[in-house]
């Protein structure tokens, strides 16, 4: 092991590229994640604008419905 480079004395090269990758790696899979993360959200808040349409989209649909058959009745 004496062909290794050392730093301070007790760790090498290879375990501070290691440490370094595995940090790097765990840095950029929280961003990824959070990125997705924000995605979903944005989804469900489309689905539930979509929700709230299809309710109010019923509700003017019995309202018409409601007009149609007092215009029946009074013919």
């Amino acid at each position: 092991m004496k062909d290794s480079i050392k730093i301070n004395g007790g760790i090498s090269m290879g375990n501070l590229l290691v440490i370094l990758t595995m940090v790097a790696s765990v840095i950029f899979s929280y961003s990824r994640l959070a990125a997705e993360v924000e995605d979903v959200n944005m989804m469900v808040g489309k689905k539930a604008n979509k929700e709230m349409v299809d309710l109010k989209f019923g509700y003017i649909q019995q309202q018409l419905d409601e007009i149609k058959n007092l215009i029946k009745e009074r013919d």
